[in-house]
């Protein structure tokens, strides 16, 4: 008999010996319980990537997705961590934090690991979809309700001949409110976060081998209606330290465009590191970015596939930032093209 049903049972007895109510197998016993909170249970037949941010097994291949639930590992040097999975491919997790031992170096998963997925999200802080973020900490979530960006939070540099606006419902968005950047040739347009208010710490401050802040996540959904007449050399989309920071300024982390498809950045006192090739439609398509930030990487995705690692240690500017999008028109005399930034979300990620 397994020890949970032998707890079961001793739990039935327990609560009938006062008759105050009926103890119901089905759905109060301890082995009920936890079928409705273990979603899966797996021991590992491949060994995990070197990051630690993998668990691979090749029966998740035939499972559906677990994307955003939790995983905790059962045996190993990283026994009793516990993960959000971020992404969930074929036969492999994508977890949000390296897994680490109890010296903080990271543990690579070997095979013959036990986990166990775990269906209950989090707990703590404010709840949006699948992230979790970290409770008494700033959030923005912003799905652009029909009217101007709010100036309390945000700064708007508008071209010369269209403002910035929020337009909904219309095409191409038809269904969505969206930040429209309409940019004639020659000209440029500039939304960023507000120093007072929408300014961030992305590195994680390290006590030992504590965080307050474990992990920091920005992501939006953007919209091109013609790539070939953007200013590569200078747009930009992420992270700045300066009001005024284009693709080409020093300490910044985002996204830019080379040869007409996405550019990973990340640049710290004028030391770049760069990515691309990820495969994405950029032009009349909508695509999701986002950034997620921890004490050893950072983290780049397109459609909520990891598409690039940087380190932190050698390419996150340590200052505070602001979110950023700067669109620049390459003034060949008619180029003028149309950008739309969807929904977003940025904050502290309330991670176990």
């Amino acid at each position: 008999m397994a020890m949970i049903d032998v707890i079961g049972r001793l739990v039935d007895k327990i609560m009938n010996m006062t008759n105050a109510r009926t103890f119901n197998r089905n759905t109060d016993s301890l082995e009920a319980i936890s079928e409705g909170i273990i979603t899966y249970m797996g021991l590992t037949d491949t060994i995990g990537a070197a990051s630690g941010l993998t668990i691979v097994d090749t029966p998740l291949a035939a499972l559906p997705s677990y994307t955003g639930l939790l995983v905790k590992i059962l045996s190993g040097g990283a026994i009793g961590q516990v993960r959000a999975i971020v992404t969930h491919v074929g036969n492999t997790l994508l977890v949000d934090a390296p897994f680490t031992d109890n010296t903080g170096a990271i543990q690579q998963i070997a095979v013959t690991t036990g986990y166990v997925i775990i269906s209950r999200p989090a707990s703590g802080g404010a709840v949006i979809g699948d992230i979790d973020f970290l409770e008494g900490f700033p959030f923005i979530n912003e799905a652009w309700e029909p009217a101007n960006v709010d100036l309390n939070i945000w700064t708007p540099t508008h071209p010369a001949t269209n403002n910035i606006v929020v337009v909904e419902n219309t095409a191409p968005n038809v269904g969505y409110a969206v930040v429209e950047f309409n940019v004639e040739d020659a000209e440029t347009a500039r939304l960023i976060g507000r120093a007072s208010v929408n300014r961030w710490r992305i590195n994680p401050n390290l006590v030992g081998l504590n965080h307050v802040v474990k992990q920091f996540l920005m992501e939006w959904e953007i919209y091109f209606n013609d790539v070939a007449n953007v200013a590569e050399a200078t747009i930009f989309m992420g992270l700045v330290t300066t009001a005024a920071a284009t693709r080409a300024t020093n300490n910044i982390v985002g996204f830019g465009i080379t040869a007409g498809v996405l550019t990973s950045i990340t640049d710290r006192g004028g030391v770049e590191v760069v990515a691309t090739g990820f495969g994405e439609t950029l032009e009349d398509t909508r695509n999701k970015l986002r950034i997620m930030v921890d004490s050893v990487n950072i983290y780049f995705f397109v459609n909520e596939v990891l598409v690039a690692t940087h380190a932190v240690a050698a390419n996150l500017p340590d200052q505070l930032m602001y979110p950023c999008w700067f669109m620049p028109s390459d003034g060949g005399g008619v180029d003028t093209f149309e950008f739309y930034l969807g929904a977003l979300r940025m904050g502290y990620v309330d991670i176990p």
